[in-house]
C-alpha cells in the first residue's frame, strides 16, 4: 500500500472550516526502546483545502499526546 493510500485510510482526520487535516503515524522500531517503553514514531501531516477559497497556512501547532 502506498503513503497515499495509508494516509487517505487513516483514522486521524479533522474538518475544521473546509480544511481537512489528515495524520499517519509511523512507528520507528529502531528508534524504540521497547524494554523502557520508549515509543518513537513519524508523523506524515496532510492538509487538504476542502472550499473554493485560497487560504494560506499562517501558523501550526500540533499537539502530541501519550497514550497513557
Amino acid at each position: 500500500m502506498t503513503e497515499q493510500e495509508l494516509i487517505e485510510r487513516t483514522p486521524y482526520k479533522e474538518v475544521t472550516n473546509k480544511i481537512k487535516v489528515s495524520v499517519l503515524p509511523v512507528p520507528l522500531e529502531e528508534s524504540s526502546d521497547l524494554s523502557r517503553h520508549v515509543y518513537t514514531f513519524s508523523y506524515t501531516v496532510r492538509l487538504e483545502n476542502l472550499g473554493e477559497e485560497t487560504v494560506q497556512l499562517l501558523e501550526r501547532y500540533w499537539p502530541v499526546f501519550s497514550g497513557d
